[in-house]
Order: structure tokens, then sequence, then C-alpha cells
């Protein structure tokens, strides 16, 4: 489990408050099971792309909401948010790799 998959957990397990909709509720619309909401919530595996975008859809945020969170700067927030929406879903999807990439890297000095 890597600091990443908590981080994206927490972001679902907070827009999933914030919606005031369920784990259970989520995992009847992606058409899996409750176990797989609750690992991706809990850190212990990260959604496919694909589920990504679905929840994206459910819980009305963006790829960048649940992938990259938000900074203490608004003014790179905005940047970034600008410039990774204008991606293809592919770039955004190695933009994604590469950030991860790097995240282990570091976590392993």
């Amino acid at each position: 489990m890597s600091n990443v998959d908590k981080e994206i957990g927490l972001r679902i397990f907070n827009r999933l408050n914030i919606s005031g909709k369920t784990q259970a509720e989520l995992a009847d619309y992606l058409g899996v099971t409750q176990a797989s909401v609750s690992n991706w919530v809990n850190g212990v595996k990260i959604p496919r792309m694909d589920k990504i975008d679905k929840i994206c859809e459910f819980l009305n945020c963006t790829r960048s909401d649940l992938l990259v969170g938000e900074s203490q700067d608004p003014t790179f927030n905005r940047l970034f948010h600008y410039y990774f929406s204008m991606l293809s879903k592919e770039n955004q999807e190695k933009v994604v790799d590469v950030m991860k990439a790097f995240l282990s890297t570091q976590n392993s000095k």
C-alpha cells in the first residue's frame, strides 16, 4: 500500500461523505463488490482509470480531484488543474504513472 493509494482512498472517502453517498451505493453504481470499494477507500488498492472516471461521474468531480487533490498553494492548484484538464485521458494516465514512480523512488530513500 503506497502513500498515493492511501491519499486517493482518502479523497474518495471524503467525497462520499460530502455527497452523502455510501460505499455500497458506489459499488452498485460501478458494478463491483463492496469489498473492492472498501479496498480503494482504505488505500489497499487503487481503482483502474476506467473506474476512476465512473467514480468521478458518481461523485460529480474531476479526475484531478481524486488523483491530485489540493496543494496549500491556490495558484498552483489552479495552474495544475488547468493544464492537467487539457491533457488527453491517455496523457493524464501517463502523468499519474510518472507521479507514482517519483513517489515510489522518494519513499524508498
